[in-house]
């Protein structure tokens, strides 16, 4: 794909280009940051999240659902056109079929491919910063239907992984960290029980049953103040071992 009219070819083609979507958008190439509108922000966004070639006339549909064809599609070719170009294009285009390249490095695939390896339990125990990588959520500002599934999704996928990741490094000793990946996963949603419980054992494990107490009640306290439910039997039963 030529680059548009105008547009310079960068004398540093191999500059690394790394797409964020965790916790926002943000596009790098080298150390410089890549300004794009918020049209081609959710172009990009939408094709890193597939694993493979996407018919334009899918993308356009997602992108502008409440378009008539011709004009999402017209819409979509002046966003591929009008995108900056460093020596590489932002997206791979042919007649029908749109991708992006692969020497994009894109965040959430990464966090992907982390939480798989933290599930699998034959596999080693990542670094202690494996938990940053699985502490925030997929474009948490943007409200896109198309968005929407593919957000849910990661997000279920990164809490089981940081609660596996605690009850790992519980196993391992390493309490301190297991109690750092517990409390991601309460940030991440503080009605979760399963989170919860994989805290409440971190502490436990630490040895600050106080604290470990104190999570109890305070959760109790929201449960039955948000929901009207009591606290499961499981959580239950590691407050008896707190007190």
């Amino acid at each position: 794909m030529d680059p548009p009219r105008g547009v310079v070819r960068s004398r540093h083609p191999s500059t690394s280009t790394r797409l964020r979507l965790l916790g926002g958008f943000q596009l790098r190439s080298g150390r410089e940051s890549l300004w794009l509108s918020g049209t081609q922000q959710r172009v990009l966004a939408f094709l890193a999240l597939q694993d493979r070639p996407r018919p334009r006339i899918q993308v356009a549909g997602a992108l502008w659902p409440d378009t008539r064809e011709d004009r999402a599609r017209a819409s979509l070719r002046g966003i591929l056109w009008r995108l900056p170009h460093r020596g590489r294009p932002l997206v791979q285009a042919s007649r029908d079929e749109l991708l992006l390249p692969a020497y994009i490095s894109v965040d959430v695939r990464r966090s992907v491919g982390l939480a798989r390896r933290v599930l699998d339990r034959s596999t080693p125990l990542p670094d202690a910063l494996a938990q940053d990588l699985l502490s925030s959520d997929l474009l948490p500002d943007w409200s896109d239907p198309w968005l929407v599934v593919e957000r849910e999704r990661y997000r279920h996928l990164r809490l089981h992984a940081l609660e596996t990741l605690c009850d790992r490094f519980i196993e391992s000793g390493r309490s301190r960290e297991a109690v750092e990946t517990a409390l991601h996963a309460v940030a991440g949603d503080p009605f979760r029980e399963s989170a919860q419980r994989a805290l409440i054992s971190a502490l436990l494990a630490e040895g600050n049953h106080a604290e470990a107490s104190r999570r109890y009640e305070r959760l109790r306290g929201l449960l039955l103040d948000e929901l009207g439910v009591e606290p499961g039997f499981r959580l239950d039963e590691l407050a008896s071992r707190a007190l």
